[in-house]
């Protein structure tokens, strides 16, 4: 195919994706969902295609949102940088998936009921570590963090159930950290951001932009919340964190997640990753005793969640061989592993307050954006 003809299907491309999903952008937009946002999509052998909608603000005076604009990614931190450095470890031989927590001397003394826990356990949230605790109300910074986390009560044995849980990932970060010997915004530019060749102006821990949109009007850190993690617990913790603190616009994300799925494919070299073991943490799900005596599948494979059976925020065009993750703020990515497509969207719907309104429409916003983006995409 000429350089021509294939631009005249790029463009004829681009504009039947914004055709098909803008109505449902400006609808949210108008109903106050998010004030702006970032959308990017991917397919093998194609260049990939970003649009961005709305303003940082509410307000007519704020900048537009760019395909350069940086968001909060809040638990889309869990997969892109935690899980890649422990697959890193993993690969290298420094860790190992059946690594307890007994066998690091940092968590020591760790409670009986915990030192069973794996790192398995940890990357597919079957810890028994409750989903979410306001660790923030008293502890402050690791130590704080790790005794806060090791003294609560477990909500069910190791390896039993899936609970999806911010306070595993936090532990798992500290273990990453003492691991490598350095803290996580350290590691994820030195083993995750140098070797993809990531810009970090616009995806990383802190990023040197003033493209930033706000995620909340805090009011208990009594600011507007731009360039700082939203979280209350990363940000009580004062560094980088396993479980949010990541920060990244569309147009950089979207190029990281296709070179991730090349090297998924055995068609790109990183250096310290393979598609071997890339594949072993994508392709990985876990049954559980609860899984398998009530019939439910589990949800989660190394680090990546996969859609549901029913419901999905990923719409139902997705193969089943999908993987991705939600965040907090209003993110998300999904990579459809067997045809090779990607969706990355990115909103601030957190600002100027989280609420019930903007959760529960962005819930039913994504799966109908995913739908008619995944239409459009299964006509090429």
């Amino acid at each position: 195919m000429s350089f021509e003809l294939k631009a005249r299907g790029e463009e004829s491309l681009r504009h039947s994706l914004k055709r098909a999903v803008e109505p449902l952008i400006l609808r949210a937009i108008t109903d106050k969902i998010f004030p702006g946002c970032s959308l990017a999509v991917w397919k093998r052998e194609h260049e990939p295609i970003v649009f961005s909608w709305g303003r940082e603000t509410y307000s007519i005076k704020s900048p537009e949102i760019r395909p350069d604009t940086v968001f909060d990614l809040a638990s889309l931190t869990k997969p892109l940088s935690t899980t890649l450095l422990v697959t890193r470890l993993v690969n290298a031989g420094r860790l190992s998936l059946d690594t307890t927590l007994r066998e690091f001397a940092f968590l020591s003394p760790c409670p009986e009921n915990k030192q069973s826990i794996r790192i398995r356990d940890l990357l597919s949230h079957r810890s028994g570590l409750p989903a979410w605790a306001p660790l923030y109300e008293k502890a402050r910074g690791k130590e704080g963090f790790k005794r806060a986390i090791l003294s609560i009560e477990l909500v069910d044995k190791p390896g039993r159930r899936e609970l999806y849980s911010d306070l595993g990932f936090i532990l798992l970060g500290f273990i990453v950290e003492d691991t490598l010997q350095m803290d996580l915004a350290r590691a994820f530019n030195e083993f995750v951001a140098r070797p993809f060749k990531l810009c970090g102006d616009a995806l990383g821990f802190k990023v040197q932009t003033e493209l930033i949109a706000p995620t909340l009007q805090c009011n208990r850190r009594k600011k507007l919340v731009r360039g700082e993690v939203h979280d209350l617990n990363a940000w009580a913790l004062g560094r980088s964190a396993g479980h949010a603190g990541l920060f990244g616009s569309a147009k950089e994300l979207i190029r990281f997640l296709s070179e991730l799925y090349l090297l998924y494919k055995d068609e790109l070299a990183i250096e310290g990753l393979s598609g071997a073991i890339l594949r072993k943490f994508l392709e990985t799900k876990i049954s559980t005793s609860n899984s398998s005596s009530s019939g439910t599948k589990p949800s989660f494979c190394l680090g990546f969640d996969t859609p549901s059976e029913s419901g999905s925020q990923a719409g139902t065009h997705f193969s089943k061989k999908t993987v991705g993750h939600l965040g907090y703020t209003g993110t998300s990515f999904w990579i459809d592993l067997d045809r090779g497509i990607i969706v990355v969207f990115l909103t601030n719907r957190t600002f100027p307050l989280d609420s019930l309104e903007s959760r529960n429409g962005l819930k039913k916003l994504r799966p109908r954006l995913h739908d008619a983006v995944m239409k459009v995409m299964e006509t090429i």
